[in-house]
């Protein structure tokens, strides 16, 4: 039953499409410029209540996927396109907003390592070559409860341009 109440809590905030690909995802959120590019992420933003595994802080050089020259994302580190928050309180919100080919997908996983929660857009459809940005994906979980890891991952590579932790 808990499961299910969790799955209910994942939830597209908005999904914004080739209609408007210059969307900038909007602060607040963690401060990404004060990490140095090539930074792997990892602790840094621990007392913000987010450990990072997996992940690497860059300036994309593909202007695909940057919504303003110079600024700063967050990309998983290797080839398996995949990297994880650790939370370090399960309580108030997350969104996320990044930028991807494919469907940006969300997994919640508790305490014990069980899969409570999983999101994806299926209604995604890859943007037109005519466009010079990416579409911004924001994704948000209403509730953390119980939710102690967040796995984001996608078919190709991603950007995380904000991640907010609401209380």
């Amino acid at each position: 039953m808990l499961a299910a109440s969790l799955m209910d809590d994942l939830r597209i905030l908005s999904f914004i499409q080739s209609e408007n690909p210059a969307y900038v995802a909007p602060a607040p959120g963690l401060p990404l410029q004060t990490l140095s590019p090539l930074e792997r992420v990892s602790q840094q933003f621990v007392d913000q209540g987010i450990v990072f595994e997996h992940a690497i802080a860059l300036i994309p050089s593909n202007p695909a996927f940057i919504a303003s020259p110079g600024r700063q994302v967050i990309m998983p580190t290797g080839n398996h396109h995949r990297l994880a928050l650790v939370l370090q309180q399960q309580e108030g919100s997350l969104t996320i907003a990044g930028r991807c080919t494919r469907a940006i997908s969300l997994e919640a996983v508790d305490s014990s390592g069980q899969l409570v929660g999983h999101y994806v857009d299926k209604s995604f459809t890859k943007p037109s070559p005519s466009h010079r940005l990416l579409p911004c994906q924001t994704i948000r979980i209403d509730n953390l409860a119980q939710i102690e890891q967040i796995q984001i991952s996608a078919r190709t590579p991603f950007t995380l341009e904000r991640i907010h932790l609401g209380r």
